[in-house]
């Protein structure tokens, strides 16, 4: 029992090791955008993105919605309200997941588990290229759009943060297996 317990907290600390470098490693590639010069992909649902920062500044609830892509037009899936809200790939109807916007109250950028999600993402689907987070100054009534654009990530960095995915994973699927 001493043994299997010493192992998880080892894989457990190794898991949050891993967490913080795709983490820095991921923000290192982030850019941040005014409303007023988002990427041309993001210009096609700005209301979406408005809407999600004004509602979110009223009641202090992160919003959310991937970014949906078929024949080049993008559009906006089911929008999520609260933190206990999940985004489904089926809220896309048909279309391609390409990317997922969100905001955070009171929140500096993106959370580790934002990334892992983002990553897990890409990892089912090469057409997932976005990951953006809206944080949400409510007191000033002001953000900022900030995003990771994986397709236009150098090839090195964009390995590098599948491998320390990859890593995470099989530690993760080792501890999960050591507590059942």
């Amino acid at each position: 029992m001493k043994g299997r317990k010493e192992e998880a907290k080892r894989l457990l600390g190794d898991i949050l090791d891993l967490r913080e470098k795709i983490l820095l490693t991921a923000i290192e590639e982030a850019r941040q955008y005014s409303m007023s010069n988002l990427p041309d992909d993001l210009k096609a649902v700005k209301k979406e993105i408005e809407w999600a920062v004004e509602e979110t500044i009223k009641d202090g609830k992160e919003r959310g919605f991937y970014l949906c892509k078929a024949d080049d037009r993008i559009t906006v899936g089911a929008k999520c309200v609260g933190t206990e809200c999940e985004l489904s790939i089926s809220d896309c109807r048909g279309a391609k997941v390409y990317g997922d916007i969100h905001t955070h109250p009171e929140f500096l950028s993106f959370s580790d588990q934002d990334i892992i999600t983002a990553l897990e993402n890409m990892k089912g689907n090469p057409n997932y290229r976005w990951l953006c987070v809206i944080p949400i100054n409510r007191r000033e009534k002001t953000s900022s759009v900030v995003c990771i654009d994986f397709k236009s990530m150098r090839r090195d960095r964009l390995d590098k943060l599948l491998k320390l995915y990859d890593e995470h994973e099989k530690k993760f699927s080792k501890l999960m297996a050591l507590v059942e």
